[in-house]
């Protein structure tokens, strides 16, 4: 069973509530309740820095199909065949070649006007991954998300 981060962290806190509510008022000797408090610390510790390169992922996947859905509006032709897959690192990967093709094509397109269009949903894309990275670097999961994926 994968339990996705979201999910985890509201577990973490659950726990941590329990132990504060439902735990620690039956619980008379005073160094049990620094532990009970020390643990639910910890809870609180642990899910603030659960992993959130799934989530991560499923954004930048979301952002990329965006920026590809709204080039090929703008004429920008597709590679030939649509993104089928359902497992986010393959989807990721696909629409990434899928969009750095239609990047060759804006940057040989002969209108500057057109280029320029074209390179907002570019932006929106690199921006999102800028954003996404102060947000690792903010919360100290930035050397988590750049250790190699185990598999």
């Amino acid at each position: 069973m994968q339990i996705k981060h979201s999910e985890f962290e509201e577990l973490l806190g659950i726990i941590g509530d329990s132990l504060e509510s439902a735990v620690r008022p039956h619980v008379n000797d005073h160094y049990a309740q620094l532990q009970l408090q020390a643990a639910r610390e910890a809870l609180r510790h642990i899910a603030a820095r659960v992993d959130v390169r799934h989530q991560d992922q499923e954004l930048q996947v979301n952002a990329l199909r965006g920026a590809v859905e709204s080039l090929a509006a703008l004429g920008f032709s597709r590679r030939g065949q649509q993104t089928q897959s359902t497992k986010s690192e393959d989807a990721q990967t696909e629409l990434g070649a899928e969009f750095a093709h239609m990047i060759e094509q804006i940057y040989a397109h002969p209108d500057a006007s057109v280029r320029e269009r074209a390179l907002a949903p570019v932006w929106r894309v690199v921006r999102r991954q800028f954003d996404s990275e102060g947000q690792r670097i903010r919360t100290g999961r930035l050397s988590r998300a750049l250790a190699p994926h185990s598999k």
